[in-house]
């Protein structure tokens, strides 16, 4: 992605109610299915089991919709898959609460 390309506006789509839900769907996807979580400086490395692939496709969908600032990628391994979640330089005051929901449990 350029930086023309970039999305200027580091805020999330959702409403109160429907930004709820997607935390509660990552805190069910957490403890059902996460084995581990290592967190650099600007991003999140969340590695969770084969049986996750479907929601997490599903999520990271949602996820670049409604937060198209932030950079999802997902790396599928033999045993598990990798959810690799990275905010932008421009938000670097607001990572801790930008990651932060992805870690609920």
């Amino acid at each position: 992605m350029t930086a023309e390309n970039q999305p200027s506006a580091v805020a999330c789509h959702l409403d109160a109610a429907s930004f709820q839900q997607r935390t509660r769907r990552f805190a069910v996807l957490n403890r059902e299915s996460l084995l581990e979580s290592h967190r650099l400086d600007m991003s999140l490395d969340l590695t969770y089991s084969l049986s996750a692939t479907a929601e997490l496709h599903d999520l990271v969908r949602l996820e670049e919709e409604c937060c198209p600032f932030l950079c999802f990628r997902l790396q599928p391994g033999e045993t598990s898959i990798k959810l690799s979640i990275t905010v932008p330089e421009s938000a670097r005051d607001s990572v801790n609460m930008l990651l932060e929901p992805f870690l609920g449990i």
